[in-house]
């Protein structure tokens, strides 16, 4: 890592990402051909979505195992509300690198089932729970938000920044809720608008989406949770605290890209993921918002 940040050469990594890539059919030259259109292998522009250096910047910003803002500390305090123990069965739909997976397990003793969208951060957290020797109590698996089945309930189910980008929410809820166990509680932290009246002026932000969003109203939200009987315990704005994570973060970038030499690759992963968070907290004061919803299902 630390040879990574301080723009080293990374012609070992970039073998192996090659080599991966090649072996999951995601090749970013040449037409796509179908063993490369793997559900959220590639961002909607068809190239791959994460890569190794991606990946590593990611954790560079928010911590080891972590995609999204907040940090461990952060990301476990929203879920200890949820009053986990070791009885409990717990979904994880935003599983990422598997780090709040792992986390959850090790304070809480319960099992995490992990599911990500995305199969090389599915493969890499899988990887990870492995070497933590947690792979059955915190596995991390591949599946399609759009498209998957459950074949089981769960005491809990939690979601952060990634169910924005489903488009039919009202199939993918039904879905849920038919998963979750009577008494149980679903925990989740997305992105969404005040009302859809918003969304043409943040254009700027959804047209560089690396995956096309759709975000529902809030009001929207709301009514879906009412549809399905679910008792809306908090429904709390984010979004302030998101921007000051985000801000921090790219600020820590932004020095090091001013006072460190790095390799073309790793400026360039560098570049696209500031360009992609500052759009997003750009977003954040015109219109998007980041909620928390918890909500339970009646016994």
């Amino acid at each position: 890592m630390v040879a990574w940040w301080e723009g080293y050469d990374l012609s070992a990594l970039k073998a192996r990402e090659k080599a991966e890539a090649e072996a999951a059919g995601v090749i970013e030259e040449g037409p796509a051909s179908p063993s490369n259109k793997a559900a959220g292998a590639l961002d909607r522009f068809g190239k791959p979505l994460w890569t190794a250096t991606r990946i590593q910047v990611a954790e560079k910003m928010w911590g080891e195992g972590l995609t999204t803002p907040g940090g461990k500390e952060y990301t476990e305090s929203l879920v200890k509300p949820l009053g986990i123990n070791n009885t409990m069965s717990v979904l994880d739909m935003s599983a990422g690198l598997g780090g709040l997976s792992r986390t959850m397990h090790r304070s809480y003793g319960a099992w995490i089932t992990g599911l990500e969208a995305n199969p090389m951060l599915a493969e890499y957290g899988m990887e990870y729970s492995k070497k933590a020797n947690l792979q059955k109590q915190a596995p991390i698996s591949h599946y399609d938000p759009n498209n998957f089945a459950m074949d089981r309930r769960y005491d809990v189910i939690f979601a952060k920044e990634t169910l924005f980008t489903v488009a039919d929410k009202g199939a993918l809820f039904r879905k849920i809720n038919d998963s979750l166990k009577p008494g149980g509680q679903m925990l989740l932290i997305d992105y969404v608008v005040t009302s859809q009246d918003v969304l043409p002026g943040l254009r700027s932000w959804s047209d560089v989406e690396p995956v096309e969003p759709f975000p529902w109203s809030i009001d929207e939200a709301k009514e879906t949770f009412a549809k399905m009987k679910l008792d809306v315990r908090i429904a709390e704005d984010s979004t302030a605290r998101q921007i000051g994570f985000i801000a921090s973060a790219l600020s820590i970038l932004q020095k090091h890209l001013e006072s460190h030499e790095l390799n073309d690759e790793t400026r360039d992963a560098v570049t696209s993921e500031v360009k992609l968070w500052g759009k997003r907290a750009e977003a954040l004061m015109k219109g998007l918002k980041l909620y928390r919803f918890h909500a339970l299902k009646p016994g």
